[in-house]
């Protein structure tokens, strides 16, 4: 079997194994919390587990201006979130 195919076959595995552990924790959690506050937990999970991935690219490839784009499309769907 090709390297590049058993390497993606691992990661998708990991990426089931990860998504089931972070629904297993939202239904855990019940309905002890609001269902925003679960999603906001359900994403905070998500950004911790691809931040090892996440900073070398940043370091490597954001511009000036990409930053000024992410910032900015970032407060617009916060904005649009609050609203609701």
């Amino acid at each position: 079997m090709n390297t590049n195919a058993l390497k993606g076959i691992l990661w998708m595995l990991l990426t089931t194994l990860l998504f089931v552990l972070v629904t297993a924790v939202v239904r855990y959690i019940g309905d002890a919390i609001p269902a925003s506050q679960a999603a906001f937990i359900r994403y905070v999970i998500g950004t911790i587990i691809l931040l090892p991935f996440i900073i070398p690219l940043i370091r490597k490839s954001i511009t000036r201006k990409d930053l000024i784009i992410y910032i900015s499309s970032s407060l617009l769907c916060f904005s649009m979130i609050c609203s609701f």
